[in-house]
């Protein structure tokens, strides 16, 4: 694999075309007309693309997923993504099926009781609800322990008006990043903080996998 070098300038330009914001999809080859993923090959004197040779598969799908959501303006996006794009230099490194489990995990324990926790007409349900976050914080990896934990969320949920979480949905990332207009009225959320949230989980998963471009935040 050819060798690949972060340095302080390619960080530096990568900001400077931040600063520009970020499109909705591949866009055109000019800053503020691009998407996370094409600004990065831009920095790089890659081609026009949304595939930067230094990026992991898994990681590149996951930005694309958040970078193509309903952010409230181009400044918005790239503000939300900023730390994702200098964090995911170098990602081609790490195991992406890692990163794929371990951002499955962060799903479930973190992003997931987030959630919960803003649901709108919460307070009518918090006993239960801060048992359901417990036991999500405590998940391993026992599949068993989270259908209970679903089934009991089913149960809670139908007693109300309130469109929740699906099961399909409750432990993959991708899956709820793409669902987000459904849960903007669900919960006391704005769009960019539910994505700002997301974005955040992401970059706790690359923090964690010591992916070379976290040096640099």
């Amino acid at each position: 694999m050819e060798q690949f070098e972060i340095t302080k300038d390619l960080v530096k330009n990568i900001h400077a075309i931040l600063d520009k914001g970020l499109s909705f999809g591949l866009g055109e080859p000019k800053p503020g007309k691009f998407c996370v993923e094409a600004a990065v090959c831009y920095a790089l004197g890659e081609e026009h693309c949304d595939s930067p040779s230094c990026v992991g598969n898994s990681v590149r799908n996951v930005k694309i997923d958040l970078n193509d959501q309903s952010w409230s303006s181009k400044k918005a996006r790239a503000k939300g993504l900023r730390k994702l794009a200098i964090a995911q230099l170098g990602s081609r490194e790490l195991d992406q099926a890692e990163f794929d489990d371990k951002l499955e995990m962060k799903t479930i324990k973190v992003f997931v009781p987030w959630l919960l926790s803003k649901l709108k007409g919460a307070k009518k349900f918090q006993k239960e609800i801060n048992s359901l976050i417990n036991k999500l914080k405590r998940y391993k990896e026992r599949k068993g322990q989270l259908d209970v934990i679903l089934q009991k969320m089913d149960e809670l949920y139908s007693e109300s008006e309130i469109e929740f979480l699906t099961v399909d949905f409750i432990a993959d990332f991708e899956g709820l990043i793409g669902m987000a207009p459904c849960y903007y009225q669900c919960f006391k959320l704005k769009r960019d903080e539910f994505l700002a949230k997301g974005a955040e989980i992401v970059l706790s998963v690359l923090k964690d996998m010591k992916s070379p471009g976290c040096k640099y935040l």
